[in-house]
C-alpha cells in the first residue's frame, strides 16, 4: 500500500472545510420570531380602592378580568352599621378561580387589605348563596396593619358544601381570625346603597 503524504490530506481537508467556511461567512437567519405571549389571565378589578395607579388590570379593549360581582352595602354589625364589600360567588363554576386568586395573593394580602381599609373599605362580606332565604354565616377578623377588618362568609343550605372549604381557605391566610359568633340570624339582611 503506497504511502500517502500530507498533501494528499490536506486536499481533503481543504474540500471538507470549504463548505462550512462558506455557510459560516454567508449572511445570517433572519431574525428569530418573537415568543407567544401568554393569555391575560385573571387578575383583581380595577376599582379596589387603595391599590396603586399601576394595577390596572383590565383586559385588551377595557374589559374587565375579574369574574365576580361587587357592591357595596350597608353592614350592622356590634351596634354600628358600615360599609362592606360584597364579593358575589353564587357559582360553584367560579370557586377554582377564587381559590386560585387567594392563593397567589396570599402572601401580600395583609398589605393589600391594609390599603384598601386605610381608603374607605370597612369590611368584606363573601357571599355564597344562590337564593336570600336562608343565610348562614361565619365571621372572621383580619388584623392588618393595626387595624381589625372584618370579613364576613355567607352561604345557604345550597351552598354549605362550598362553605366548608372557604373557611379553611380563610383559616389559612395569615393573621386571619375566627370570630366565635352563636347569632347567624343577624346576617340575613342586606341594605344597598341607592
Amino acid at each position: 500500500m503506497p504511502k500517502r503524504n500530507l498533501d494528499y490530506y490536506m486536499k481533503y481537508a481543504m474540500v471538507l472545510a470549504l463548505p462550512c467556511v462558506l455557510y459560516a461567512c454567508s449572511e445570517m437567519p433572519a431574525e428569530k420570531e418573537s415568543r407567544k405571549k401568554m393569555p391575560h389571565l385573571y387578575m383583581p378589578q380595577t376599582e379596589i380602592p387603595g391599590l396603586p395607579g399601576i394595577c390596572n388590570f383590565a383586559g385588551e379593549g377595557g374589559n374587565e378580568l375579574f369574574p365576580f360581582r361587587t357592591t357595596t352595602v350597608n353592614w350592622s354589625m356590634n351596634a354600628s352599621t358600615d360599609a362592606f364589600t360584597v364579593v358575589a360567588i353564587p357559582d360553584a363554576g367560579k370557586d377554582s378561580i377564587a381559590f386560585d386568586m387567594a392563593r397567589t395573593y396570599r402572601p401580600v394580602v395583609t398589605t393589600l387589605l391594609q390599603r384598601w381599609a386605610a381608603t374607605s373599605g370597612k369590611g368584606i362580606v363573601l357571599d355564597l348563596r344562590s337564593s336570600k332565604a336562608t343565610t348562614d354565616g361565619a365571621q372572621y377578623n383580619v388584623n392588618a396593619g393595626g387595624m381589625n377588618i372584618p370579613v364576613v362568609l355567607l352561604w345557604d343550605k345550597a351552598s354549605a358544601w362550598r362553605a366548608n372549604a372557604y373557611k379553611e381557605l380563610l383559616a389559612s391566610v395569615p393573621d386571619m381570625q375566627l370570630v366565635n359568633d352563636p347569632n347567624p340570624a343577624k346576617y340575613k339582611a342586606l341594605h344597598c346603597f341607592e
